[in-house]
């Protein structure tokens, strides 16, 4: 009887030794082509909500408990890179990012009018219509709000009953 609690519990205790999730560590440092280290980087697992960004010296970590095969490096102005690892285990990777260059088209300045103008001369044409010194009264909306807040007062203080 005692042989078979003891090998039921073995069993169980080796059992459910393999169900508990596997945890995928990842760490490594984020570079530039040139080797500068890269800060503010967006490193994540594709797929899940895991994410970090680098340190100031392009270093990260991370870790999950969900199935991931890969991690991946992205940062405006530089080409995404997507790195393998391996699941359930310690994994270093590096990166390092190659700049992508953005070019813009022609840009062509034409002659004319500042559109802001028309604006600027009907607020001049008004101006004398719109002077409060030639009003007698006039009158603006405004909203005041005041809080009143209490802190350290003493139970007994608190539990008071008004008084009548």
């Amino acid at each position: 009887m005692v042989r078979r609690m003891i090998f039921g519990l073995l069993a169980f205790l080796l059992g459910s030794a393999g169900v508990h999730a596997q945890t995928t560590r990842v760490r490594g440092k984020v570079t530039d082509s040139s080797g500068t280290p890269l800060s503010f980087v967006s490193v994540i697992f594709p797929g899940t909500t895991v994410g970090i960004t680098t340190d100031e010296q392009g270093i990260y970590s991370l870790e999950t408990r969900d199935t991931v095969s890969c991690v991946q490096a992205s940062m405006i102005g530089y080409a995404t890179s997507t790195q393998p690892v391996a699941y359930g285990s310690f994994n270093r990777v590096d990166f390092s990012l190659e700049a992508v260059e953005f070019g813009i088209g022609d840009v062509v300045i034409t002659p004319g009018e500042n559109p802001a103008f028309p604006i600027l001369e009907g607020v001049r044409r008004n101006r004398s219509r719109n002077d409060p010194d030639r009003h007698d009264t006039y009158h603006c909306r405004t909203y005041t709000k005041t809080e009143l807040d209490l802190t350290n007062i003493r139970p007994g203080f608190r539990n008071r009953a008004p008084s009548a």
